[in-house]
């Protein structure tokens, strides 16, 4: 499957929406509350992603026999879909990321 971010940004607002119908708790609030909402959520979701990436390194770390490459296989597009989920949040698109990687590296 060949693709670019602006793809990915777009299947994961379509496969995650952030609306009334999934946070029942958005109902009557502004534009700019549900913004704050949106973004405090998703980095909620991307901090839980870390603490399981951290727990299977702690664990191997503190003599777990395998390292469990599976589990953290399995994280990884997870990561992808709640950074892509915050830049759509923000309005970013996938060149706005690129050119800041580039910048950045």
């Amino acid at each position: 499957m060949e693709t670019n971010l602006d793809t990915l940004i777009q299947l994961t607002a379509k496969r995650f929406p952030a609306d009334e119908v999934n946070y029942p708790s958005l109902i009557g609030k502004t534009d700019e509350e549900k913004l704050v909402f949106n973004i405090r959520h998703q980095i909620l979701h991307l901090t839980k992603r870390c603490g399981k990436f951290a727990n299977v390194i702690e664990g191997y770390e503190h003599g777990g026999k395998e390292l469990d490459i599976a589990e953290l296989k399995d994280q990884v597009p997870k990561g992808v879909i709640d950074i892509l989920r915050i830049a759509q949040t923000l309005g970013m698109t996938g060149e706005e990321i690129a050119k800041a990687m580039e910048k950045d590296a």
